[in-house]
């Protein structure tokens, strides 16, 4: 069987400038801008552990190597070597060819990964590819590889995939694992902006059964008992209802997969979202949603529905948490609404939000439409980041969109707190809601919400004297409180956390990186696959 080497583009990697490292899906997006509350994310190149796990050859796995350790793994002697990347690190997974090419000759190359759009279209600072490369993978990655080595292409996927970590206010020893179960490729919703769902041409594809789903999360739970957040991989879940509902029942079958035990994080859309009652998505057990708010202006499909300003504070009273990804740079913005668009998103009060730049990626709709009207103004493909301006915006001058970008984050922080305050607040309402219902299902979410309440409770005093603003302090007071109310006092095991939390809140606040450790650029790791040394 040939030996089979799957990477990710070699590191160092380009940063944005703000808010830090591209690939900490939290410090650079989600919790960015919230100071000490800032949350840390580890997430590995699932693909590539998704491939690995469903070929039959020999494989191995390496995360973010330096160039130097690519060479070095080169030298065990590989027969095929997968390449994957994104738009932004075209460039340098070409480098790293020509470094295999030169000294592993007789090694096939294969690149794959979203970023295999931009090989279809140059830049000036681009490399000459001619050569570089035997193969590109367009498509799901499995099939493709099993068809390349001639592997039965009808078998069973495996999904047991590393989790990924939450690194709460970047404390090492508060780790959180989270589990990733990828569900499925693709988006129906064909935005005219997205280049994940052009790659699958606006379709869907659907890689688990509900009862696959079900055995993944308990052995997850069962590997990780401390375990309380499963994410499923599925850009725009709850379109099929009864599959929804058949993994719900998959897991009620299993006392391991119990609902007061974990929520379940997924991505969906105002459209899916309109035909559920809040309670409904509770019973399946959600806790959190991610949505595409975009702008208030847009008039996309996956927004007709219920509308935004009436779906999340009804999620919010039933316990489960948002968060709200939102463009600046549309053209249906401009100088003169744009504030009135922030403050909208504002209003919404997300748990957290993801706010980026129009940058259009080849594949997508909108590229061609930008091509066309000669208002490309992109240099180098590692400016393909959410924070940068690659485009001439109809309605923006130069520098206004980053601008407006960290107004928002700035004055979501301001008005409503660190995200982990919302997500306390929201965790509130679910319990209050649903601590003494009749429905079993939903009384094991109540469960599951005083059990994250009981945890997070700890950080409330630290919110209140680290706040941004009296306003936020007000509210804070107003939601210990309530959390005194329903829980009752704390214990001394909570003091003892809560000191000890305030210490490391303290320290992070004076020494920032030298205590919480530079996640600039994550660390190096290698996992094999039926390899034997």
């Amino acid at each position: 069987m040939p030996r089979i080497l799957l990477t990710t583009t070699p590191s160092p990697f380009t940063l944005t400038g703000y808010p830090g490292n591209p690939l900490d899906l939290f410090s650079s997006r989600l919790s960015a801008g919230q100071g000490i509350f800032t949350f840390n994310y580890y997430s590995p190149p699932l693909g590539l552990h998704y491939i690995a796990q469903n070929i039959q050859s020999p494989a191995t796995v390496m995360e973010y190597p330096t160039m130097k350790q690519l060479q070095r793994e080169l030298s065990k002697g590989y027969d095929i070597v997968g390449i994957s990347f994104s738009n932004s690190s075209k460039n340098d997974s070409l480098k790293a060819c020509q470094m295999i090419r030169n000294y592993s000759p007789k090694t096939k190359i294969i690149l794959g990964g979203y970023g295999v759009q931009c090989l279809d279209h140059s830049l000036e600072s681009d490399s000459n590819p001619d050569g570089l490369f035997d193969e590109v993978c367009r498509e799901e990655g499995i099939g493709f590889m099993r068809r390349y080595l001639g592997e039965p292409a009808d078998r069973p996927f495996s999904s047991d995939l590393p989790p990924q970590v939450l690194y709460p206010f970047g404390a090492p020893f508060a780790a959180r694992p989270v589990g990733c179960i990828i569900i499925a490729f693709g988006c129906e919703n064909a935005c005219p902006f997205c280049q994940t769902s052009a790659y699958y041409h606006h379709k869907q594809l659907v890689m688990l059964s509900p009862e696959e789903i079900a055995h993944q999360a308990k052995q997850y739970l069962r590997t990780y008992p401390a375990m309380t957040h499963l994410a499923f991989f599925c850009e725009n879940f709850l379109g099929d209802r009864s599959y929804a509902e058949e993994i719900r029942n998959r897991m009620e079958e299993d006392p391991e997969t119990r609902l007061d035990r974990f929520s379940i994080e997924i991505m969906s859309s105002v459209k899916n979202i309109s035909s559920y009652d809040p309670e409904e998505l509770a019973s399946l057990g959600i806790g959190s949603v991610w949505i595409g708010v975009e702008s208030k202006f847009t008039n996309l499909e996956k927004r007709k529905g219920i509308t935004p300003e009436k779906i999340f504070p009804s999620l919010h009273a039933a316990g489960i948490q948002t968060t709200g990804s939102f463009i600046i740079g549309l053209d249906e913005q401009s100088t003169h609404n744009i504030e009135e668009d922030i403050n909208y998103l504002i209003s919404l009060e997300p748990t957290m939000i993801q706010v980026a730049a129009l940058v259009p990626g080849p594949g997508a709709e909108i590229w061609d439409t930008i091509k066309n009207e000669d208002r490309l103004r992109l240099h180098d493909w590692k400016e393909q980041h959410a924070y940068s301006e690659t485009i001439e915006f109809k309605n923006f001058p130069p520098g206004q969109v980053r601008y407006w970008i960290e107004k928002t984050i700035e004055k979501l922080f301001t008005t409503h707190g660190p995200g982990i305050f919302r997500s306390i607040n929201v965790l509130c309402q679910g319990y209050e809601r649903f601590r003494h219902v009749r429905d079993k299902r939903l009384r094991a979410r109540g469960e599951h919400y005083k059990q994250q309440l009981l945890e997070s409770r700890i950080v409330l005093p630290w919110i209140k004297k680290y706040a941004p603003t009296e306003m936020i302090k007000k509210k804070v007071g107003r939601i210990h409180n309530q959390v005194v109310s329903l829980l009752g006092p704390a214990t001394v095991k909570d003091r003892l956390y809560e000191a000890g939390l305030g210490a490391w809140l303290a320290g992070r606040r004076i020494m920032g990186k030298a205590l919480s450790g530079d996640h600039s650029h994550p660390r190096f790791r290698r996992t094999c696959y039926r390899v034997r040394h």
